[in-house]
């Protein structure tokens, strides 16, 4: 019961992440069972273009894509964490 056990949190270190892996490349017992993204609207396509190659590429079923709204007007988003980064 409960989120805990419905929702999983991922890191993303590529395009697509771990929604975008091929089902044969994963490791002995981990799953590409994704149904869902929570995105924000300047990822929005990214997700469609995700939700393409899955289809397309994969033979997977596409995501539901929850889109976010911002609710501070300058939101952190994974980006700017990077160019931080870099800078």
């Amino acid at each position: 019961p409960g989120l805990k056990n419905r929702v999983r949190i991922v890191p993303i270190d590529d395009a697509y992440g771990p929604p975008g892996a091929n089902p044969s490349a994963l490791p002995k017992g981990v799953t590409n069972d994704f149904d869902a993204l929570v995105l924000s609207h300047e990822t929005l396509p990214t997700g469609k273009k995700l939700n393409e190659y899955r289809v397309n590429e994969l033979g997977l079923d596409p995501l539901t894509l929850l889109c976010t709204r911002r609710t501070e007007p300058h939101g952190m988003s994974s980006t700017a964490l990077r160019r931080m980064r870099k800078g």
